[in-house]
């Protein structure tokens, strides 16, 4: 975490960033025309907090996500870091947004392996998930010790102790 403040201590949006932004990929979830779920990984490309609280990623201009997007912009992203036991659930509402110059700062050689032609594939769409609600829990401790107090909970019968974590939700409207 790259301002060494506890997450209690701080914004809790200041937080949440604070847990994604070393998380390079998301699972982004749309919902398809027949009503399901369908969720897909996608690289993060942003890599600090925008005022416009938002998070920013490229998919094909022609595929799923933006078929899906097309009916309903509803979406759900979200985050794990099972080493540092950092986990984050977002909703928003998101839009393929027409910005040449943010697709052109936000582009990565890592996205060539999906758009071969670079930032100008004509097939690449930059999409924009503005966040309305989103969720955090951090844990704190040693995950040996909690380990370790689950192990002898299992073998002992008797409740563990209750994980060292900070839970929040964040309004962003």
């Amino acid at each position: 975490m790259g301002s060494g403040v506890p997450t209690d201590q701080r914004l809790p949006q200041q937080a949440l960033w604070e847990l994604v932004r070393d998380i390079r990929y998301a699972m982004l979830t749309t919902r398809s025309s027949d009503g399901r779920l369908h969720s897909r990984p996608l690289l993060t490309l942003n890599r600090e907090a925008h005022e416009d609280e938002s998070l920013w990623f490229f998919v094909s201009a022609n595929g799923e996500a933006a078929e899906h997007l097309a009916r309903d912009n509803r979406v759900g992203v979200t985050y794990a870091d099972p080493g540092k036991e950092h986990y984050v659930s977002v909703s928003g509402l998101a839009r393929l947004a027409d910005n040449r110059p943010k697709r052109d700062a936000l582009w990565t050689p890592r996205a060539r392996a999906w758009f071969p032609q670079g930032a100008d594939d004509p097939n690449l769409a930059l999409l924009e998930v503005r966040i309305e609600q989103a969720e955090y829990w951090d844990v704190h401790g040693s995950r040996v010790v909690q380990l370790l107090q689950r192990a002898r909970a299992a073998v002992t019968g008797e409740p563990a102790p209750p994980l060292q974590a900070e839970h929040r939700e964040v309004d962003f409207r």
